[in-house]
């Protein structure tokens, strides 16, 4: 009979270097239109309004998408600081895993959840992490 636990997929690691690189790119600098560089990737932070001119839902709240030699990362403008920057920090990990090894979506976004729980800890308050799990419930991120 097979062990289930065996069956599960390893988290990748990151190096404690590059994971202290990225909560600091998060934690330190403006909630603001910028470029930045992690480990040698590229990334353009972008902050969206969450509606459009039409008053429609404006994609996600946290997106992001491969360009020429970076990657876009589109947060939700309108959320709590903190919130952003969980966001922010899930979005960058994805990419990373995605980048350093050559992971599918679902499987990078899997691989995160471990290092973005931590990092909600660190810096949410009860009532914030209430609210980023109804953020998640409604639009299923």
């Amino acid at each position: 009979m097979e062990n289930k636990f065996e069956a599960r997929e390893k988290i990748p690691e990151i190096s404690k270097e590059a994971l202290e690189n990225i909560k600091s790119e998060v934690t330190n600098q403006p909630l603001e239109y910028r470029d930045f560089s992690i480990e040698n990737i590229s990334y353009t932070f972008i902050p969206c309004p969450s509606k459009n001119d039409e008053g429609e839902t404006n994609g996600q709240p946290a997106e992001y998408n491969a360009q020429l030699n970076e990657w876009a990362i589109y947060i939700w403008e309108d959320l709590l600081e903190k919130i952003q920057k969980v966001l922010l920090f899930h979005e960058i990990i994805e990419i990373y895993f995605k980048e350093k090894y050559d992971m599918e979506t679902t499987p990078a976004h899997n691989a995160t959840l471990p290092y973005e729980e931590q990092f909600r800890k660190e810096i949410l308050s009860e009532d914030e992490e209430r609210a980023i799990q109804k953020l998640r419930n409604k639009y299923s991120i």
